[in-house]
């Protein structure tokens, strides 16, 4: 086959590493055309409700309570198995039905009470509320579209959810655009976003109709089968993740629009810093689950992965350096990029999350959650060295805090599970993230230097 043929080319887009960067770059573009419009639209306090409200969609994968990862992993483990599959279905369907009810009944009033200063610091409170409203809506619709993106991705369908992904995104861009040039901005843009949210569930869940049916099947049986390894997951990403997350909002919430405006600007911006790094790692996590369960070796696969995801997040940091402060500096934005030393901080507290995250999912990936344990450990240390830092640092202490816990108390727990089940040693996996430090340590000196 010539290098360039059609039909090469074609194969390329099925690439779930090449979907998932274009589904990136699609929401990196919509980014950069939406944040400038949308913040000079807006007065600074309500630039940063804007903010605080994208930092709480972004904790759908929080408020999954490990449901997506636990159910991806089984979907695959049972078609690699050629059974049980119709059924680890329809636990998925019964779980997630009960966390949807949870998410409105207990989180969504926690985090009402958590952001009620920022609104109530709004000139009009009655679009404020109004645009809350709005944005508790499209959460509780993302929640459960992590149903069908499980179903999909365990069916190794990730390519599909990737370019349903593109599709909104770039759609959300003129809603959002023409949003913004309306006398209520806050309110519209935030509806518009609902409006997405809802064609996004509404895709999902037509490409999962040609899937195994579940009718019959009994998904309560088989989600309690599952609940060990659910519980330990979820757990996990609520001691760490969630914990991070909430102090984020509390914080963004509670100190002035002039401090919490940047800072929520940087959360939202090193999130898809994140998430570009996990293109090369996480939509792959199920074909390696199938794989182990056929019986394959998969150490060295894995360690190129896990050397990828790593050398990609200074690399996209410094992209989102150039282009996002240039962008919000020439727009005129209410809320401008963040200084160099809170930037730094942020991207280290990313590196050092996605190394503990791919090891703890290696170690997921035949069954050995220690998530609990990993995070617990995590989280305790983040909300102390936070606290003892905050005095003399202010803000800078929530990312530096981040740094410590997982550094020495995540990562030597996370690493030693890991290595111990793979082919690869633990100093090749070493030798690879050495390498992606490195990269990140010119990265800060680049960023200092400008």
């Amino acid at each position: 086959m010539k290098p360039f043929s059609g039909l090469r080319v074609l194969q390329l887009f099925r690439s779930p590493a090449i979907a998932s960067w274009l589904a990136l770059a699609c929401r990196i573009a919509a980014a950069l055309a939406v944040f400038p419009i949308v913040l000079a639209a807006l007065s600074p306090a309500e630039g940063a409700a804007y903010l605080l409200f994208g930092v709480i969609l972004s904790l759908v994968g929080i408020l999954d309570f490990g449901l997506n990862p636990t159910f991806t992993r089984h979907i695959a483990s049972a078609r690699g198995r050629q059974a049980e599959v119709a059924e680890s279905t329809a636990g998925a369907h019964w779980a997630y039905g009960r966390l949807v009810a949870v998410v409105a009944f207990i989180f969504l009033p926690v985090l009402t009470f958590i952001v009620r200063p920022r609104l109530g610091g709004l000139p009009d409170t009655s679009h404020a509320w109004a645009a809350w409203a709005a944005c508790m809506a499209a959460l509780l619709l993302s929640t459960h579209a992590n149903l069908y993106i499980a179903v999909l991705s365990g069916n190794e369908r990730v390519v599909e959810v990737r370019w349903m992904e593109t599709i909104v995104s770039l759609l959300s861009v003129g809603t959002a655009i023409a949003a913004a040039r309306t006398p209520w901005p806050l309110v519209a843009v935030t509806t518009a976003n609902l409006g997405t949210s809802a064609l996004f569930w509404c895709l999902l869940r037509r490409r999962t109709k040609s899937l195994p049916v579940v009718d019959g099947a009994d998904g309560r049986a088989y989600a309690r089968r599952c609940w060990p390894d659910i519980w330990k997951s979820g757990t996990g990403v609520a001691l760490s993740l969630g914990v991070a997350a909430l102090i984020t909002v509390f914080v963004g919430s509670v100190v002035s629009a002039v401090v919490a405006g940047p800072f929520l600007l940087a959360t939202r911006i090193v999130q898809i810093v994140g998430n570009a790094s996990q293109a090369l790692f996480y939509p792959y996590l199920p074909t390696f689950a199938r794989q182990l369960a056929e019986g394959h070796i998969i150490g060295r696969a894995l360690m190129f992965r896990y050397l990828g995801a790593l050398v990609v997040v200074p690399l996209a940091a410094a992209g989102a350096q150039v282009v996002f402060g240039r962008i919000l500096t020439k727009a005129n934005a209410s809320v401008g990029f963040p200084d160099a030393a809170l930037w730094a901080l942020l991207v280290a507290a990313t590196y050092a999350e996605r190394a503990v995250g791919m090891h703890t999912q290696i170690s997921a990936l035949q069954g050995r959650i220690n998530w609990h344990v990993v995070n617990a450990l995590g989280s305790c240390g983040f909300v102390v060295f936070a606290a003892l830092l905050w005095p003399p640092l202010g803000i800078l202490a929530l990312p530096l805090g981040r740094i410590l816990a997982y550094t020495f108390l995540s990562y030597p727990i996370s690493v030693t599970e890991s290595r111990s089940m793979l082919d690869a040693s633990w100093w090749k996996f070493e030798l690879a993230g050495a390498a992606g430090l490195l990269l990140f340590g010119m990265y800060v000196w680049w960023g200092a230097a400008q």
